[in-house]
């Protein structure tokens, strides 16, 4: 075998590698600032051979008027947009993607608001990829109760998703492989979910159902895709 043979060998079998998200957990804090910055926070294990690792990052705020998320940073990195949605002057959400350096395993996650926010919040998701990366795709925002979103599974995909609600105690959830749920304040409701998909799954639904939306509620999901 020559040696463009085995380059292409190589790189068909990175394409066919399937995509698996981790939890690696988050941090909520109640106090009001703009800035939140949480150190020492866990970003898992260096990635095997030439593969690559990337984190994304769901963050969540909250706060009696308009606000967007300005920028976040993992161990100092800008991290990169895919997605944010506010709704009304109550809640923001959004998912943030950055490729880690081969043997960081923890660093500090900052993120900062337009705006002095009542309570803050992340959540990382990591994943490895072959040595070409991974695709992107913005699949859209809800600010409706239940938040309900649509996404076109392909096999070796995967797919981000963070909800967030006001006087929403709890939430029932569907679509999800795990989340993790809870609230910052006494009121509120935060969901923070991940999806592999196996095989090819069109229009595939999650969801996320507050037992009480009386307020503001609003999410939004992000696929991922091996290059």
């Amino acid at each position: 075998m020559s040696i463009m043979q085995r380059r292409r060998a190589l790189l068909s079998a990175a394409e066919s590698t399937p995509l698996s998200l981790t939890s690696r957990g988050g941090v909520n804090q109640a106090s009001a600032d703009t800035t939140f910055s949480l150190s020492g926070q866990s970003i898992g294990t260096a990635p095997t051979g030439g593969n690559r690792r990337f984190a994304f990052i769901n963050v969540i705020g909250i706060i009696a008027a308009v606000r967007t998320i300005s920028s976040v940073t993992v161990d100092g990195n800008s991290a990169t947009e895919v997605i944010q949605a506010g709704h009304l002057d109550q809640v923001v959400a959004g998912i943030y993607v950055i490729e880690i350096p081969t043997g960081t395993v923890s660093g500090d996650v900052e993120f900062t608001f337009s705006g002095a926010m009542d309570a803050g919040g992340y959540y990382m998701y990591t994943t490895e990829s072959g040595p070409n990366g991974i695709n992107t795709a913005d699949t859209g925002t809800d600010n409706t109760d239940p938040i309900e979103i649509d996404v076109d599974g392909t096999e070796g995909s995967a797919a981000v998703f963070v909800a967030y609600s006001t006087f929403g105690q709890s939430y029932t959830d569907s679509g999800f492989d795990a989340v993790d749920s809870g609230g910052i304040g006494a009121l509120d409701e935060y969901l923070h979910g991940r999806k592999d998909f196996a095989s090819d799954t069109p229009s595939h639904t999650l969801s996320a159902d507050a037992t009480s939306a009386s307020g503001g509620a609003v999410g939004c999901a992000v696929l991922v895709k091996p290059v």
